[in-house]
């Protein structure tokens, strides 16, 4: 009897070690190393042991001092049917991967309190999704009750809430309770009447909410608050107390109720607004359809959207979390801000952004900036344009709105830019922008370029110099093609065009190989242009006419480059075109033996200088007039010049009777007409002797000087 009485007890406690383990093994898990989850600071962290959802198990925690751990696991997707209730303290993992959907909702209420871990911050973190049932929000409080405790630290948490539900915080008539987002990606639907996250419907109020990171999307339902409160027939609820420190927000309300803030009434009335505050971080990124509570907007600190008009607050914001700015929506920075995009931080831009201050990193889309130009009448206009940046390698001009461009900071674009259609440039002072590859303006588009009151704003364009390169203007046309229509009002402009290392090369401004000059204008600024081999400085590339050149004003040196190109006018064996000074200083030197108007083999053309101080030099060939072997073209003064021209020759010396102006030929000047006066200021150099002869005037007017360092006769 004794031994069987033994034999049964050791089955009994064989069977109880079988049960328990079996237990064990089902409702809790362990792991070497353990569990591991990203705390509220963004730290890794491993906990020993958390028992396992599953889908019959409703009721998480106990009511007592305790924290109680639970992982939902990556095994299978997992559905529980019926409403979840948190009691105590609980804790829950989303393993990566993981797929939890609370079908009936998560009831936190009271002094109750859950807090929801991922494992990881990528496209693998665990998600949840919890639908309340009627009255039940998705995550929060049921029937008259306030939500509890919820933080959200990870994951891709879905909360709907029921109808009164809000997504996340309070049931129907109640408020939303304390709710933390430390991170994920959260979205928050509120059900009729009800708050995305914060109050339920009936005026529920918003509660205490904080928002420290992650991408979080809150929607209210009719007439609710994407944040903040609930909605009533009559008024809605009070906003709360919401402060939103970091991450990438959107808060929606429908209808009346604010994005942030109070819910309202569907008859019209509105609840109070509650409080809104961003801390002193100023890292948000918040989309608002509207903020209740501007009474703190002096210390907002971040990038805050209502509806499509962003701003960012505080001197300098470093967003956390990537963001998109949508289409047709506009964030302005003002003059003394910074927008700093950190390495790693992504800022999608479809919208448009206004820069008046700073942005430190990439930034890529339509950035305009509230500028200003000096027009020809150096009258100063307003105007928003487009910020050139790095990768803005298409200028184009559609409507009379856009098509205008301004270069703010040091930019350097590492290849050609196309201009497509009228672009108009600014160059704002103490700007800089250099283009290697240059710029290809051609038949049919423009480019007109504007400076600011100091003139210090810079465009280097520089083409390419390589062996089999193509031969392109710096400013102008490809390869065989013409310029098109470019002008220069003011700032400083430097062009080289480019060579293919066999003898032929682009104007600095003006044609590629082959390319007629175009039209070029010239009203103001400083403008150095130098050709490419056998290219004009400005004008036709090697081969191609000068097109037609005016010069009203500024300071203009051009030189033609390699052995055959004009300063100003063709390319080598291209005709002079039509070149017309009437203002400003200019210095021409051809290259070589050609001429500085026409090119080697070329005519000169049409050349009229009325006015400015011109200086022309060039080789064996004449300072004015055609190119070697070329044709003299015409030359004259027009009526009642006042120019003066200092030329090695002149190849036309038909109309010498004609001529008015000062003007030298290989140092001997003469005044030509009977009162000369001119407009701009010149100098007489070493070795140079200028006449005045009987019966002429010589009228230096105030505000011009004239600086003698040779000699002058008077007769």
């Amino acid at each position: 009897m004794k031994v069987k009485s033994i034999s049964k007890r050791i089955s009994a406690v064989l069977l109880c070690l079988v049960l328990v383990t079996s237990l064990l093994s089902a409702g809790a898990l362990a792991a070497d190393p353990g569990i591991s989850y990203i705390d509220a600071d963004g730290k890794p962290q491993t906990r020993d042991s958390a028992t396992a959802v599953t889908e019959s198990v409703t009721e998480w925690g106990a009511s007592d001092s305790g924290e109680h751990w639970y992982v939902v696991t990556a095994d299978t997707p997992i559905t529980i049917d019926s409403l979840v209730t948190v009691k105590g303290n609980v804790q829950l993992i989303l393993a990566d991967g993981c797929t939890l959907n609370a079908a009936k909702g998560i009831n936190v209420t009271g002094d109750n309190s859950l807090t929801i871990y991922a494992q990881s911050t990528g496209a693998d973190m665990g998600a949840l999704t919890a639908t309340g049932a009627n009255s039940q929000a998705g995550i929060g409080g049921g029937n008259y009750g306030a939500g509890g405790k919820i933080t959200i630290n990870g994951g891709a948490v879905t909360a709907n809430g029921g109808g009164n539900g809000a997504g996340i915080g309070g049931g129907f008539y109640s408020a939303g309770g304390t709710i933390t987002i430390n991170g994920g990606a959260v979205t928050a639907n509120g059900g009729s009447n009800a708050a995305g996250i914060g109050g339920g419907g009936s005026r529920g109020a918003g509660g205490n909410i904080t928002i420290n990171g992650g991408t979080v999307k809150a929607t209210g339902g009719s007439s609710a608050a994407g944040i903040g409160g609930g909605a009533d027939y009559l008024s809605g609820g009070a906003g709360g107390n919401i402060t939103i420190n970091g991450g990438t927000v959107t808060a929606t309300g429908n209808r009346n109720g604010a994005g942030i803030g109070g819910g309202a009434g569907i008859s019209g009335g509105g609840g109070e607004s509650g409080t809104f505050s961003t801390g002193d971080s100023g890292r948000a990124v918040i989309f608002a359809s509207s903020i209740s509570d501007q009474s703190k907007q002096d210390s907002w600190k971040g990038v805050i959207f209502q509806g499509a008009d962003g701003q960012v607050y505080g001197t300098s914001v470093t967003p956390t979390e990537d963001f998109e700015i949508p289409e047709s929506y506009t964030l302005t920075i003002k003059e003394g801000q910074t927008l700093t995009i950190s390495e790693g931080i992504t800022l999608t831009n479809n919208g448009t952004i206004v820069n008046n201050g700073t942005i430190d990193g990439t930034v890529s889309g339509n950035i305009v900036a509230d500028t200003y130009y000096l027009d020809t009448n150096n009258e100063k206009q307003n105007k928003q344009a487009n910020l050139v940046t790095t990768s803005s390698t298409t200028w184009t001009g559609n409507d009379p709105d856009s098509g205008w461009y301004v270069v703010t900071g040091n930019v350097t674009i590492g290849q050609r830019v196309n201009v497509n259609g009228d672009v108009y440039l600014i160059l704002a002072d103490g700007g800089s922008l250099t283009v290697n590859g240059g710029i290809n303006v051609t038949g049919g588009n423009s480019l007109t370029i504007y400076g600011q009151d100091k003139g210090t704003g810079a465009l280097t364009a520089n083409g390419e110099n390589a062996p089999m390169s193509p031969s392109r203007a710096g400013i102008g046309g490809d390869q065989f093609q013409s310029g098109g229509t470019i002008t220069i009002n003011g700032g400083t402009v430097n062009a080289t065009g480019s060579s293919d290392g066999m003898g032929t090369g682009g104007a600095g401004i003006g044609g590629g190989e082959r390319g007629a000059g175009g039209e070029i204008i010239i009203n103001g600024g400083t403008v150095e242009a130098t050709g490419g081999d056998r290219a004009a400085g400005i004008g036709g590339g090697s081969d191609g006419a000068g097109g037609k050149i005016t010069i009203t004003g500024g300071s203009v040196t051009a030189k033609g480059g390699g052995s055959g190109g004009a300063g100003i006018g063709s390319g080598g064996s291209g005709a002079g075109g039509e070149i017309t000074i009437t203002g400003g200083t200019v210095n021409a030197t051809g290259s070589g033996s050609q001429y500085t108007y026409g090119g080697a083999g070329g005519d000169a053309g049409k050349i009229t200088i009325t006015g400015g101080s011109v200086t022309a030099n060039s080789g064996s060939g004449a300072g004015i007039g055609g190119g070697e072997n070329g044709e003299s073209g015409s030359f004259s003064t027009g009526e009642n010049g006042c120019a003066v021209i200092f030329a090695s020759s002149i190849s036309d010396s038909n109309t010498t009777d004609d001529w008015d102006g000062v003007i030298f030929k290989d140092g001997a000047g003469k005044v030509y007409g009977t009162n000369i006066a001119p407009i701009e200021d010149f100098e007489i150099p070493e070795s140079s002797t200028l006449t005045i002869g009987d019966g002429k005037t010589l009228t230096i007017s105030q505000g011009i000087t004239l600086t003698n360092k040779g000699t002058i006769t008077v007769n």
